[in-house]
């Protein structure tokens, strides 16, 4: 036996299928069965936002689900309240019917939503923010940057980099400081995919940070920029950082052409010469300390 959900999708693609044959009818049975037809969309409509709000979980999801099929302007603010659902499938279609919609009303309360701690709600909340949003509105996405919640910081700068604005830069430079190191890795991607030569300064303090997978992203972006003001910190790299070392010469390389790296390297080997003789020679002090002991 079908359950709620199931029966209202069945629904939904029964009322799309009846939609689809008014086209073969003849035009005075197409007029009328039109009338009914708008009726009976209305009726499931109603049905469906009662549903969202009052029903039990299968049915609020069903509902959620159907609503963003049926695409009807009267559900925005129904599918808004549902985005603080107990349930993550809830939350999760209705930040996608809110997507299909395409209400402007709907961007602060999903940016809102980027908080949310499911990574498929936030996937979802995040592809719809990306289906609304259009060159007028990334200030709201620039100003949540500065939102207490991480997540949020964290989503809204991954936003911004896929949507490559420039007005973005000097808020996603800031947050290459971040307490949160998942924010930190999101700014230093988004700088990356920008591309704005601005943020190179930002980009050199990464190659510092803590986190391997940001000095690594960090290394690649500058890579890409080709600006040459990486190459002292990038060659400084090689030597700190024996792990990502081949990434850093492969940076210094495509900023300053293969032979470029060849004073690194020798200078890599110089290094390696000295710490061996000078390991020998402390190991000779040894001896000769214990032999007079």
């Amino acid at each position: 036996m079908l359950d709620k959900r199931g029966r209202i999708e069945n629904l939904i693609e029964q009322l799309t299928a009846l939609e689809k044959d008014l086209e073969t009818l003849d035009e005075k049975i197409r007029d009328k069965a039109s009338d009914q037809m708008v009726r009976a969309r209305e009726e499931i409509i109603d049905l469906l936002l009662v549903a969202l709000k009052e029903g039990d979980v299968t049915a609020r999801r069903g509902a959620a689900y159907g609503l963003g099929k049926l695409r009807d302007q009267r559900a925005v603010q129904a599918l808004i309240y549902a985005l603080n659902d107990d349930d993550d499938s809830v939350r999760g279609w209705a930040a996608e019917a809110l997507g299909l919609l395409g209400d402007k009303s709907a961007i602060r309360p999903l940016i809102l939503a980027l908080k949310d701690p499911n990574p498929y709600v936030g996937y979802s909340v995040s592809s719809s923010l990306k289906r609304i949003i259009d060159e007028k509105d990334i200030m709201f996405l620039i100003e949540a940057l500065r939102n207490p919640e991480r997540n949020i910081r964290r989503r809204v700068a991954k936003i911004l980099g896929e949507l490559r604005d420039d007005r973005a830069v000097p808020a996603l430079m800031a947050l290459v400081g971040d307490e949160d190191k998942g924010v930190r890795y999101e700014a230093v991607e988004a700088l990356r995919r920008i591309g704005d030569h601005r943020a190179v300064d930002s980009l050199i303090t990464a190659l510092s940070d803590e986190c391997r997978d940001i000095r690594y992203s960090a290394i690649q972006a500058l890579r890409s920029f080709g600006n040459r003001r990486a190459v002292e910190p990038l060659v400084r790299l090689c030597f700190e950082d024996e792990d990502l070392r081949f990434h850093a010469l492969h940076a210094l390389k495509a900023i300053c052409g293969d032979d470029a790296v060849r004073p690194v390297v020798n200078a890599l080997e110089e290094v390696r010469n000295l710490v061996s003789i000078t390991a020998a020679r402390v190991l000779a002090q040894g001896e000769l300390h214990r032999a007079s002991g």
